[in-house]
């Protein structure tokens, strides 16, 4: 469900969705059609916001990018904690730096998701816990896909 004020996204073009983490962001992108969601990257160790949007805008810039999709953390009570209140904060910086329109979607459920996919997978977790984030990512993603009517 897309949350808050929102943006329209473009209808084509490659969109790119992001799992917020205060140590790691989970990037997955879509192809230019707008059918597939697949895990990218995950970006570790950024320095501070201004930092992380640098990566992510080199990352939009070589990929082509025309939309951004931020998870929102949301509490399984529909409430929204300290870190939801860090990613719209985050997707504001996010909204003022790019030409990309950013939309928010709850993100209830992704991680966990992503974590049974790679058990299933027979990857260790501790090995995996950057592919997680991106995984995670292309959850969010395939999500807003699934929602919109070409």
């Amino acid at each position: 469900m897309a949350t808050g004020t929102q943006e329209k996204l473009p209808d084509s073009g490659r969109l790119m969705a992001l799992d917020y983490g205060r140590v790691r962001v989970g990037i997955a992108v879509s192809d230019a059609l707008q059918i597939t969601a697949q895990p990218f990257t995950t970006i570790e160790k950024y320095r501070n916001i201004d930092d992380l949007t640098d990566r992510i805008k080199k990352i939009c810039d070589e990929k082509n990018i025309a939309g951004i999709v931020v998870g929102l953390p949301i509490n399984m009570d529909g409430t929204e904690g300290e870190m939801a209140q860090e990613v719209r904060q985050f997707t504001e910086v996010l909204r003022r730096t790019f030409q990309a329109p950013v939309l928010l979607l709850d993100e209830r459920l992704t991680s966990v998701q992503a974590h049974r996919v790679l058990q299933e997978a027979g990857t260790k977790l501790v090995r995996a816990k950057g592919k997680v984030d991106q995984i995670a990512a292309s959850f969010i993603l395939r999500g807003y896909l699934d929602r919109q009517i070409h």
